[in-house]
């Protein structure tokens, strides 16, 4: 089951959803939105058009979808404008059952890294292991009752590296660091690595060194560090517009604006919104939408007309 459903809720504020209309990153990991795909079309018979833009947060799978319409009520400068909108809604994920699949806890933490303190420790090793396979080591998660103070062992070509995983809230003592190194000394291993959802105390830096000078490397991966290499090893939640549709389907969007005015000037609550369909629009993917709405459907009304009097002329 994704992370990320839709359910049209008629409640929902306009205004909330115009905020995010205006975002340029994501509001749960701050990534920089990016456009899946774009669609417009235009029926110069009825004087109407629609543009639809999707955009996507490439790393933790948030996403929004805009639909401008225009529509003409009877003149050339007279015309209906609307937008309609949706946004994808985080689903709450118990992060202690530790039948979660992993990849949907992966890409929950992502969104909602504070929810890490509510991991169970071993669905958090099973997280951390996998993201050291993404990184192109080959990994093992040793067992609770034997694993003596090595949670997950790694091999790639310059050797074996323990790893001690710490979901705490509270800094990690030096005095855990002694204890991993004592873990390596047992297991024969001469390089560790240290990762856990909190910090350091202002010593283990100093620890750390004094080791390494005992030819035992060990590094330290806090709550900061380890968010941002999982941010990196996270996989795209969508490659197409198709591959979006076939997870969501038809979605029935919240109006967010519309207007009558002159121009179609579209505001909510004082915060003025600029349809997709105007010409000084500058909203993602603009380019590609003027260059299929670029024809004035007036004019294609007109030349539709004139094809068909000059038709009837020759007979």
């Amino acid at each position: 089951m994704a992370i990320w459903t839709y359910e049209r809720n008629t409640r929902v504020q306009a205004r909330g959803l115009a905020s995010v209309l205006s975002l340029d990153n994501c509001p749960f990991c701050a990534t920089s939105l990016t456009n899946l795909g774009n669609s417009a079309t235009r029926s110069p018979y009825s004087y109407t058009a629609s543009a639809k833009i999707i955009d996507i947060c490439a790393i933790c799978g948030f996403w929004r979808i805009r639909q401008d319409f225009k529509s003409s009520k009877g003149t050339r400068d007279e015309y209906y404008t609307s937008v309609h909108a949706a946004t994808a809604t985080l689903r709450e994920l118990d992060l202690s059952d530790i039948s979660v699949p992993l990849q949907e806890a992966r890409t929950y933490l992502v969104a909602k890294y504070d929810a890490r303190f509510e991991m169970h420790p071993r669905l958090f090793e099973e997280t951390v292991a996998s993201v050291f396979k993404d990184l192109g080591y080959q990994v093992v998660v040793t067992g609770y009752s034997s694993d003596g103070g090595i949670d997950v062992i790694l091999h790639d070509d310059s050797g074996t590296i323990g790893v001690q995983v710490k979901r705490y809230k509270n800094s990690i003592e030096v005095e855990q660091i002694r204890s991993l190194t004592g873990a390596l000394v047992l297991a024969g291993f001469t390089k560790g690595i240290f990762v856990t959802t909190s910090r350091f105390q202002a010593g283990a830096p100093d620890t750390v060194q004094k080791y390494s000078s005992c030819g035992y490397q060990i590094d330290l991966v806090d709550a900061d560090r380890f968010y941002e290499t999982l941010r990196l090893t996270q996989r795209p939640q969508y490659n197409s517009v198709e591959e979006f549709a076939s997870k969501y389907g038809d979605m029935d969007l919240t109006l967010v604006a519309e207007s009558d005015l002159p121009g179609g000037g579209l505001e909510i609550s004082g915060k003025h919104i600029t349809s997709a369909l105007n010409s000084d629009y500058d909203g993602p993917a603009a380019f590609a939408l003027k260059e299929q709405l670029r024809r004035d459907p007036w004019r294609d009304k007109a030349e539709h007309r004139g094809s068909i009097d000059a038709a009837a002329h020759r007979e």
